[in-house]
């Protein structure tokens, strides 16, 4: 394992890269990160961070929100099927039904409104 280590921190030297590490992703993922930390903390640290390669360890939309905030910049993902449980657990119908509670409510909002003017 240290072997390991010792060569992903000389290819982090040689590609000038910065290691980012979701809080979730294996401990010793997070041992050689440079950051760790929650998707919008690391979102942050990718902006500010100058390093021209910047390696992801998450899931997809956090290597997509990095990519965005600094679009001249080599953004790689070391797993391309990550994913998030939390995607999966919303479903349409559920969906619809708070749209439609957030509509009514907007509704009488926009009425009350009205009738106080």
């Amino acid at each position: 394992m240290e072997n390991l280590k010792k060569e992903i921190e000389q290819l982090k030297q040689e590609k000038n890269a910065v290691l980012l590490a979701h809080y979730y992703v294996d401990d010793a993922v997070q041992e050689i990160a440079d950051y760790v930390g929650d998707s919008y903390y690391l979102a942050k640290v990718a902006l500010k961070e100058s390093k021209d390669v910047i390696c992801f360890a998450g899931v997809n939309f956090m290597g997509e929100s990095a990519k965005i905030l600094n679009p001249d910049r080599t953004v790689i993902m070391p797993d391309q099927k990550a994913d998030c449980p939390m995607a999966h657990m919303v479903d349409v119908r559920n969906m619809m039904i708070l749209l439609l509670s957030v509509t009514l409510i907007l509704q009488q909002r926009s009425k009350h409104i009205l009738m106080s003017v």
